[in-house]
């Protein structure tokens, strides 16, 4: 009967495995190249969980205060630019009491569309915005959107005909499709189960 290789009939614990001491951002290295298929990388990333105790007590006044400086941090700027979206959505509204129907002669057929058009852009932008921030960092992904929303709402002010506005309103609904979402991706990564449902109705109150 033939035996296999000596080489494969060693034992794990008969390996000389050489000493590492890489730093994080070493192993972090090491692990995206073990990703790809480099074995001995990605054994001196697994290194990194070696001595981790998974059963480790965390210490309750500490992690209260990471919660709460957390809380400064995340929920004022969600709630904030939820407030600005929500804005945004009741601009037709404010505009009519300055005179947008007889500025820019819209009939009242056009006016109601106006509102209408940026739910379309919502809806047409909501799978697609959803498939890039899997693709993008998430946070500068967000942040792009806002940027480019911000400069689609101050270009409303600039339109001077029913098409031109109804085009901004339907952009600004495309580049706004991304913001619940990502919102609730955000909270989903900095807080556990039990401490999402308030968190989210928190920003959720901007609206």
């Amino acid at each position: 009967m033939a035996h296999p290789p000596k080489h494969e009939m060693l034992d794990s614990k008969d390996v000389d495995y050489p000493e590492h001491d890489e730093s994080p951002s070493e192993i972090a290295v090491a692990l995206a190249a073990g990703a790809k298929g480099h074995t001995k990388s990605a054994d001196v990333a697994m290194k990194l969980f070696e001595n981790h105790d998974f059963n480790m007590q965390v210490d309750p006044v500490e992690q209260k205060q990471i919660v709460r400086k957390i809380d400064w941090f995340i929920i004022p700027l969600i709630a904030v630019n939820y407030v600005f979206f929500y804005i945004d959505k009741t601009t037709l509204s404010y505009a009519a009491l300055y005179g947008i129907r007889e500025d820019l002669n819209l009939s009242g057929g056009e006016y109601s569309w106006l509102s209408s058009i940026f739910y379309f852009g919502f809806i047409s932008f909501a799978f697609p915005t959803n498939f890039l921030m899997q693709k993008f960092p998430l946070g500068k992904y967000l942040g792009f959107n806002i940027i480019v929303w911000g400069v689609f709402l101050m270009l409303q002010a600039a339109c001077s005909s029913f098409a031109t506005l109804a085009v901004m309103r339907f952009l600004s609904g495309a580049v706004e499709a991304c913001a619940d979402p990502a919102f609730m991706l955000i909270t989903q990564m900095w807080y556990t189960r039990r401490q999402q449902p308030l968190r989210i109705g928190l920003w959720y109150l901007g609206e």
